[in-house]
């Protein structure tokens, strides 16, 4: 059974958020768990149940993979409120390797008037600002771009591979993994073959003892971030400390001419229904950078623990 001293932890880590939130401003807000519509996104496992309504009449159900629909939904109804929340998110088919667990805690927080850069900005203050845990966590985030790590992991610019797009881009991003001796399958989109040179080759050889901010991500990894001008890459970041991934943050896009196609595959691919009044909601939300961040594995690092399972109550 998980210690005492460890519960109180995480109490105060909750208080702290809690306090450094609200004194800015932000309201909490308190979404479903369980929800007829989910965050469309096809390489998220989703735990399934139905409702009964006693009289026969059955309605499937998802556990939330995350509070995002809910809580976009609730900024296009608030336009100038920032919110956050602190809550329980869960995924199927999660491989256990010490960071991962199928139910965690996530914190979520949107920023009104705010880009990525600004996010990145609240998030540095936020963990120079952690009442606990090693100093290295409170130190200022090194900013790495994805460009620069791909240049220095395979020798060659990422520009000029992913400005050839569709075909020409797959093509020689197959030929880099080929080249580094990494196996693919036929049916590998684009998207595939970067995550597979990513995980393979550069997340491994992030650098250690410091927080590490992955700037802008390639377009062809979809996401509903928005693109920077040239379409080549998202304005997106995400947060790492000693190789594990803490948080992944987006300026929101809403362009629904882009969005709208790619949420409806998205939610096909996945075997869940399309939320019209989801996609509807981030054409409104104007300009806005929402942030996911783990809060189990940021309170394992915070108590320099190697598993996340050593800060959980077992079930």
């Amino acid at each position: 059974m998980i210690d005492i001293e460890t519960v109180r932890r995480r109490n105060e880590l909750y208080a702290f958020l809690r306090r450094f939130f609200n004194d800015r401003g932000y309201i909490e807000t308190e979404t479903p768990l369980l929800t007829d519509r989910v965050v469309p996104e096809s390489s998220i496992a989703l735990f399934r149940t139905e409702s009964d309504d006693g009289f026969g009449n059955r309605q499937p159900l998802y556990l939330i993979p995350s509070p995002e629909v809910t809580m976009k939904k609730i900024l296009a109804r608030w336009p100038e409120q920032s919110i956050f929340q602190i809550g329980k998110s869960f995924r199927n088919g999660e491989v256990k390797t010490g960071i991962h667990n199928r139910e965690f805690t996530m914190l979520e927080y949107y920023t009104r008037n705010a880009d990525m850069y600004d996010s990145l900005r609240l998030t540095e203050t936020l963990f120079s600002e952690l009442p606990f845990g090693p100093c290295e966590l409170r130190r200022p985030f090194r900013q790495l771009t994805m460009a620069e790590l791909f240049a220095a992991a395979f020798r060659e610019p990422l520009d000029p591979i992913l400005a050839e797009g569709g075909e020409g881009t797959h093509r020689r991003l197959a030929e880099i993994c080929r080249r580094h001796g990494l196996r693919t399958a036929a049916n590998d989109t684009a998207a595939d073959l970067f995550n597979l040179l990513f995980v393979s080759r550069i997340e491994p050889h992030l650098p250690k003892g410091e927080p590490v901010a992955i700037l802008e991500y390639p377009a062809v990894i979809a996401t509903t971030a928005a693109l920077r001008r040239d379409g080549l890459y998202s304005q997106r970041w995400e947060l790492y400390f000693n190789g594990c991934e803490l948080c992944n943050c987006y300026t929101e896009g809403t362009d629904l001419d882009r969005l709208r196609p790619l949420l409806t595959e998205e939610a096909a691919l996945q075997g869940a229904p399309a939320d019209e009044e989801f996609i509807d909601a981030c054409g409104r939300l104007g300009h806005c950078s929402g942030n996911a961040l783990g809060v189990d594995r940021l309170l394992m690092l915070l108590l320099e623990k190697k598993d996340i399972e050593e800060i959980l109550i077992p079930c």
